[in-house]
């Protein structure tokens, strides 16, 4: 199966999951278990939730043993820089990217997703992450 065909199915499949959901936590959950064991160049995937003054983090499934912070204040980190943006971001690390999916309700950031990945984002990764990006921002409350 070709690359943009794989990423296809998983949005269907997300976009049907989505109807069924009755929790947002639930609804991250079945999101980066689905990305996790069905693209295999991403190595690592976090969410991070936002309160009144920071980032915290909520879950991962990850490849190994990577490195988190339980907490990330507002104006710290490359979290807020994204946040401010309002847009996804990437950053080239050892073998691969970091990928930084910013999610809202309207105007309310709700966290951010952070995707490690051992290949490079191409154009039709790029529209699937956005895709992503819209499925989060609508998790129901």
């Amino acid at each position: 199966m070709e690359k943009a065909e794989l990423l296809e199915e998983i949005r269907c499949e997300l976009g049907l999951l989505l109807q069924d959901v009755q929790d947002k936590k639930e609804w991250y959950d079945t999101v980066i278990h689905l990305l996790k064991s069905r693209i295999p160049n991403y190595r690592s995937i976090f969410v991070y939730l936002t309160d009144e003054t920071s980032f915290n983090y909520y879950t991962h499934l990850s490849d190994g043993k990577e490195i988190y912070q339980e907490k990330i204040y507002f104006g710290d980190e490359m979290l807020s820089i994204v946040a401010a943006r309002g847009e996804i971001s990437c950053d080239f690390i050892p073998g691969g990217q970091k990928i930084y999916i910013p999610f809202y309700r309207g105007h309310h950031l709700m966290g951010e997703m952070i995707i490690m990945t051992s290949q490079f984002v191409d154009y039709d990764e790029l529209k699937f992450i956005k895709n992503i990006q819209t499925m989060l921002s609508t998790a129901p409350f």
